[in-house]
């Protein structure tokens, strides 16, 4: 069966922020926040699709690469460090751990990247090592309703106009070939809101 368009949709909740502890984010999004939710067809609840936080001093590298070890079952592979530390290993595609260099005096790094498993592993080190820095934060909702992503877009809209937040848009508005792509704020600022349509 072909997918209507604006029928498959998701809504990303973008948080960065280089101060908040992990321990004190309570995430915890009622069911039902989002109207749509009450007559969708499907949806799931709101997960994490990027958990992105140093963890303290303390922690060493090799503590954290036993503990994914077990969690996956493999060893990970070198990758590439960046912002200035000196190494990395990663769990493709999941997993990125990155220590040692200038910014190595701060803690390890962890990345856990998007997708259905980054709910898992994220609440695997929330659970293991509470005290850590968040640097960004994505948790998002999905949703399958004929004609949804159009009623959300006027939505977000709506709200961003009265409120005078900024919006941008990405993808195919034009010819409905590929998906669309609304952005809500700043790319700078602390908090973003993505609603993008899926399907296609």
């Amino acid at each position: 069966m072909p997918v209507t368009r604006g029928s498959q949709f998701s809504i990303s909740l973008e948080l960065l922020t280089m101060t908040r502890l992990g321990k004190d984010l309570d995430f915890a999004v009622p069911e039902y926040a989002f109207p749509l939710t009450s007559d969708s067809l499907y949806h799931q609840n709101w997960r994490f699709d990027w958990y992105e936080f140093t963890l303290p001093p303390d922690v060493l590298a090799a503590d954290v690469i036993k503990f994914m070890e077990y969690e996956v079952g493999e060893s990970g592979q070198i990758g590439r460090p960046s912002n200035g530390y000196e190494n990395c290993i990663e769990w493709s595609p999941f997993v990125r751990l990155m220590w040692g260099g200038y910014s190595g005096k701060y803690g390890c790094h962890v990345q856990i990247l998007g997708g259905i498993e980054c709910w898992f592993f994220a609440n695997e080190f929330r659970k293991k090592w509470p005290e850590h820095r968040i640097s960004r934060v994505d948790v998002c909702i999905d949703f399958i309703k004929s004609g949804g992503f159009d009623r959300a877009a006027f939505m977000c809209l709506s709200i961003c106009k009265r409120m005078g937040i900024q919006t941008r848009v990405n993808g195919d508005w034009i010819e409905a070939k590929c998906g669309r792509t609304l952005y809500c704020g700043s790319p700078k600022s602390s908090h973003m809101v993505r609603l993008y349509e899926k399907g296609h």
